[in-house]
């Protein structure tokens, strides 16, 4: 690239899926949020997904919607809380209360994943389970920045823009990628 003299390089790498230390974590039944969203067909009619924030709540709804029956298990006591208070409310909120097989699970931790089930401890400490057929893991992102400053010195200005400087939701990226364009 530094052989074409370009002006500016913008890295728009992206992030990757973050796998939590789960004991099962890596059987054939799980996948990740983003592949779900993609392959719904594809997954069981009992699924599990881990992790209910953002990402997890609009992926179980989703999977809902084409016929699954979704639980969410989410350690904090909130669904979504990583939400906007208006994405909160028009989007999710009402949604997961008119679907009668979306469900969740709030303070609750996964402590492991089998063929048919996963396992979760409760609000009281005792390890509880359910089945799921699949398991859908949504525990965050974590930013590709290594693979984006492999661009860095291939012109004169180098930026990186959207989830390689730091996994955020789609309004959040285009307000990057829009104001790094805007001083180009």
């Amino acid at each position: 690239m530094k052989a074409e003299n370009y002006d500016v390089v913008l890295a728009a790498v992206g992030a990757q899926p973050v796998k939590p230390p789960i004991s099962g974590s890596d059987n054939p039944n799980v996948v990740f949020a983003t592949e779900a969203l993609m392959n719904a067909d594809a997954l069981g009619k009992e699924v599990v997904i881990i992790g209910g924030g953002e990402v997890g709540v609009e992926a179980g709804i989703h999977l809902a919607r084409k016929g699954h029956n979704v639980t969410v298990i989410e350690m904090r006591d909130t669904l979504a809380a990583d939400a906007t208070l208006m994405h909160y409310r028009t989007m999710f909120e009402a949604a997961w209360e008119e679907l009668d097989n979306f469900k969740y699970i709030l303070k609750a931790r996964c402590s492991a994943i089998k063929a048919k089930q996963v396992s979760y401890i409760d609000t009281d400490g005792k390890e509880q389970t359910i089945n799921a057929d699949s398991v859908v893991l949504s525990a965050g992102m974590k930013a590709k920045k290594a693979e984006a400053l492999d661009f860095y010195g291939t012109a004169d200005r180098f930026y990186m823009i959207g989830d390689c400087k730091k996994p955020a939701d789609i309004q959040q990226t285009m307000r990057s990628a829009f104001s790094t364009a805007s001083r180009i």
